[in-house]
């Protein structure tokens, strides 16, 4: 039987929300064996990452950012039943160890044939703004003594 529509938001939501805790098992809950996560766009240059290798990505995050995400969703989801496939629009802020962090989101989430894991997220941001807490990043990296 085919995942409904609440089915495929509810997974995809989940899947977001999970950004709150920053805890890796968290994160990875909702993804199949075979996920893919791709952050975009390309000029960011990040390569797509196997489902192990974006858990250690995100082992990574929570030390930056140790209380995870606070995140909204600003408008309803767009979800295409047939193809499994369900757009999300959040929000997050969050507070980071180089000061105040906030950023919007698009995710492509692409399910399984059941609906319940993504085989693939394909996540949009705005590439200034992690810039921007890339330098701030940086910048505080350079003030500590060696």
């Amino acid at each position: 039987m085919a995942p409904t529509r609440a089915q495929l938001i509810e997974t995809a939501t989940t899947l977001v929300k999970a950004f709150e805790t920053l805890e890796v098992e968290d994160v990875l809950a909702k993804r199949s064996a075979k996920s893919i996560q791709q952050l975009l766009p390309e000029s960011l240059g990040r390569g797509p990452r196997d489902r192990e290798s974006f858990g250690q990505y995100i082992g990574g995050i929570k030390q930056l950012i140790p209380n995870g995400f606070r995140v909204t969703f600003n408008k309803e989801p767009i979800v295409d039943e047939a193809a499994r496939k369900v757009v999300i629009f959040a929000k997050t802020a969050a507070d980071t160890i180089a000061g105040p962090y906030h950023n919007e989101y698009v995710f492509i989430i692409h399910m399984n044939e059941e609906g319940t894991l993504a085989d693939r997220v394909e996540e949009f941001l705005d590439s200034w703004l992690v810039k921007e807490l890339e330098s701030k990043m940086d910048a505080m990296k350079k003030q500590i003594p060696n």
